[in-house]
């Protein structure tokens, strides 16, 4: 076991060193950006604050709409041991009103699951303008391609396109 495991390494080592040259022969010149710096830029942190403002507008109604109904079945729970026979017209009224209430709040529920669309298409338009920028310092350094600075063990930091790809979002 121990034996197959070290001429598992081996191989790979030996894998990586004979492709080595060839890396370094290649005519390929990588680059990277911080995408988290670029998710930072006025732009975006607006984009990001509508979803926030959104959310919370959200979450503000639905708790108001939790509370309506937790009062509404406070006042209804008198009337569970009632024979529905017996109950007035007012009564039938506010029963059928608690679950009006109660299925739009469900509905409010699934529908606060969704982004808005047009948030949705803010966040598309930043994210094709980012990718339209960093393809264009790409090529200004000569690039051929361009990685997340997170996906990245090592690098020199000439690699970096990161500050010019920010000079050129704004």
């Amino acid at each position: 076991m121990k034996f197959n495991r070290l001429l598992s390494v081996l191989f790979v080592g030996v894998l990586s060193c004979a492709t080595l040259p060839v890396l370094a022969a290649s005519s390929e010149k990588y680059g990277y950006v911080d995408v988290e710096q670029l998710f930072n830029t006025p732009a975006a942190q607006e984009i990001v604050s509508k979803r926030q403002q959104h959310q919370n507008q959200t979450r503000a109604e639905l708790t108001q709409m939790q509370q309506k109904l937790e009062q509404e079945y406070k006042e209804l729970s008198a009337l569970a041991n009632v024979d529905p026979m017996t109950l007035s017209a007012d009564q039938k009224a506010k029963l059928d009103q608690f679950r009006k209430d109660q299925m739009a709040f469900e509905q409010k529920v699934a529908a606060a699951q969704e982004v808005p669309a047009s948030l949705n298409q803010d966040m598309e338009k930043f994210q094709e303008h980012m990718t339209t920028v960093i393809g264009k310092v790409a090529k200004q350094h000569g690039v051929t391609m361009v990685v997340n600075k997170e996906a990245i063990l090592w690098s020199e930091p000439v690699n970096d396109l990161t500050a010019d790809v920010l000079k050129e979002m704004k």
